[in-house]
């Protein structure tokens, strides 16, 4: 027969146990609304929760039977539970504010706090402007069916980048909006033109460090046609417009494992899109010979729609300064810390899955882009850009095995900078500032140079 205080525990058990139920039951609620509804029409959500409905009913099943299952070992386990989840998240907040502490302790002399908006206003009276990613572009303007769409930026002007070093990148894009001394355009003779996002624009560094003028040191006359934010959509429609005038032996295809697949998710997700008919044979909107008019729309665009956009996360990145904070990626990210991000990281089991479809549509483009090169006698090559990980050295959280293999199976050439440059490096993280999640910095597009460069001229 159960004494008083038995009869007690059971109950404060049962109670505690209905509450953990009924916590999930409300949990799951909210992840159904968030997948099939809030993110209901975003292509790169898809299955994304798989995961945790899986986690969550697997909870309310434990639980439930605990419930009606477990007599006398109720509190054991409920104090169990609870001391093991409490003894996660310590570590989780130790690993989260052992980074934070040692990216905030850094001595950052000399380092420009100015947001973009000051840096334009300083260079006024040479009409800057900020890069203008062509995604964020279409986002805006995807509907627009009797617009031109820009691949790159705007012609000829003086182009605020960013700064994660502590120093701006500022360049003048060239004759067509990209980043590139203006010469490149007349070569007799190309040797590699190349695509890409962020990191193969040249972010953040001086354009005399970054991956184009690199290759041009090297030895190899290059043109850069990357732009920040480009996904696989558009990088193959700004080597389809600029190799029909401009013929280079070698195009390299740059592929940052970070959100190229996600950014062409995005851009899929805009029924009204221009660059899926680039998909199509012959398609073009010859804008090579339109600089005129793609920089008309990007002036407009930039004046009466962009600089809001510019405004508004300049005065977030304002709000951390009086903080004493210069980076967003320096603040605890709580959302991460709920879901154990850095504990997960350090077993490298924080691995992101993209649906099916984004591989299939990614390897769709690579194979209608690698049939027009090689029907114009064009080289390819895949160049493969690791992210940022505090484990890079080791880490392969981002299904890289299974983009070599899509790669692979297309006969493409792949050069992999994972392998040859960071995985080999005896310090990796010395080749991002402040060894923090930014893109690379001058010796990390450096080494990157080299390692393409050698590629290309070793006898395969």
């Amino acid at each position: 027969m159960k004494t008083s205080f038995e009869k007690k525990l059971n109950y404060i058990s049962n109670f505690i146990i209905k509450l953990i139920i009924t916590l999930n039951f409300l949990i799951l609620s909210y992840v159904i609304y968030k997948d099939k509804i809030f993110y209901n029409d975003n292509e790169a959500f898809v299955n994304y929760y798989d995961a945790y409905y899986k986690i969550i009913i697997i909870s309310i099943i434990f639980w439930l039977i605990i419930l009606y299952f477990g007599k006398s070992l109720k509190p054991l386990i409920i104090i169990s539970s609870f001391s093991l989840i409490i003894g996660l998240y310590c570590v989780e907040i130790f690993l989260f504010s052992n980074i934070f502490q040692e990216n905030k302790n850094k001595k950052r002399i000399n380092y420009d706090t100015r947001v973009t908006s000051e840096i334009l206003e300083e260079y006024k009276d040479y009409d800057p402007v900020s890069q203008l990613p062509p995604s964020h572009y279409l986002k805006y303007k995807h509907k627009n069916k009797n617009t031109i769409f820009p691949v790159g930026g705007i012609s000829n002007k003086l182009t605020v980048f960013c700064n994660e070093s502590g120093k701006w990148s500022i360049y003048r894009s060239d004759r067509h909006g990209f980043n590139n001394p203006d010469y490149v355009w007349d070569y007799e003779s190309i040797d590699i033109i190349f695509s890409g996002d962020s990191f193969a624009h040249g972010a953040c560094v001086d354009p005399d460090n970054d991956i184009g003028e690199n290759l041009r040191k090297l030895g190899k006359n290059t043109i850069n046609l990357a732009y920040s934010g480009n996904g696989p959509l558009i990088q193959h429609a700004s080597i389809i417009e600029f190799t029909k005038k401009y013929k280079p032996k070698i195009v390299l295809w740059f592929f940052y494992e970070g959100n190229d697949l996600s950014d062409l998710a995005t851009s899929y997700s805009y029924e009204e899109n221009i660059f899926k008919k680039y998909l199509s044979k012959n398609f073009s909107q010859n804008l090579a010979n339109r600089q005129s008019e793609v920089d008309e729309v990007l002036k407009t665009f930039f004046k009466n729609e962009y600089m809001e956009r510019i405004i508004y996360f300049d005065k977030k990145q304002k709000k951390l300064e009086e903080k004493g904070i210069t980076n967003a990626d320096d603040l605890w990210d709580y959302k991460k810390s709920l879901k154990l991000y850095k504990i997960r990281e350090f077993f490298k089991l924080a691995k992101f899955s993209y649906p099916q479809s984004d591989y299939d549509r990614f390897q769709k483009i690579l194979k209608i882009h690698k049939e027009y090169l090689d029907s114009n006698k064009i080289d390819l090559y895949f160049v493969y850009l690791p992210r940022f990980s505090y484990t890079i050295k080791y880490t392969d959280a981002f299904e890289k095995n299974k983009i070599i293999k899509l790669v692979q199976d297309l006969n493409i050439n792949i050069i992999d900078i994972d392998k040859l440059v960071f995985k080999k490096h005896k310090d990796p993280l010395s080749l991002f500032p402040y060894r923090k999640k930014n893109h690379y910095n001058e010796e990390g597009y450096k080494l990157i140079s080299e390692e393409i460069s050698y590629y290309l001229d070793s006898p395969r």
